[in-house]
């Protein structure tokens, strides 16, 4: 049986056709990541929309270095300060954009992606949308994320006969 949001994540594959890219070179590469360590008040107060902490933006800056040998066409991030900030520093390196999308619309997301047969994008979200994200992308054992995980890349190559996934480190 599935949970509420794996059947959601696989309704919006069906839903835009991600499958129809084909494999090999029309298969879209989605360079995954969850955010990079936010900043925690020393008040401790809640802050809804924290910014990295040091930790986070040393490990943003890895980011952007492990990304350097890959030509991104675009990169994406939720409405969240925090995925923004990841992305930023690789956003300035490789002279893109980082282009908006609602953390709760993956499907959304996953048409957007479907646009990108043949390219590599780099996606940044959170600890409960990289598992939804990598659903709709079509892997069947989506990875897992805990509240401390960070520093996780999750190559996803999705294409007609289903995805794969490569998962490697960066370090800050």
């Amino acid at each position: 049986m599935f949970s509420r949001r794996e059947a959601l994540a696989l309704m919006a594959v069906q839903a835009t056709g991600l499958f129809a890219l084909g494999c090999g070179p029309d298969a879209v590469t989605v360079h995954l990541v969850r955010h990079a360590e936010k900043a925690v008040p020393l008040d401790g107060s809640k802050d809804k929309d924290p910014a990295l902490s040091e930790k986070g933006s040393v490990r943003a800056a890895a980011l952007a270095t492990t990304l350097s040998a890959v030509k991104l066409s675009a990169i994406f991030a939720s409405e969240w300060r925090r995925t923004q900030d990841t992305v930023a520093p690789t956003a300035k390196a490789q002279g893109l954009s980082v282009e908006i999308m609602k953390a709760d619309d993956t499907p959304a997301l996953i048409a957007k992606l479907k646009t990108y047969g043949g390219k590599h994008v780099l996606v940044a979200g959170h600890s409960n949308t990289v598992p939804e994200i990598a659903a709709a992308l079509g892997l069947a054992e989506p990875p897992q994320l805990g509240d401390d995980d960070y520093g996780d890349l999750f190559v996803v190559k999705a294409g007609a006969s289903g995805a794969t996934l490569e998962r490697r480190r960066f370090e800050g």
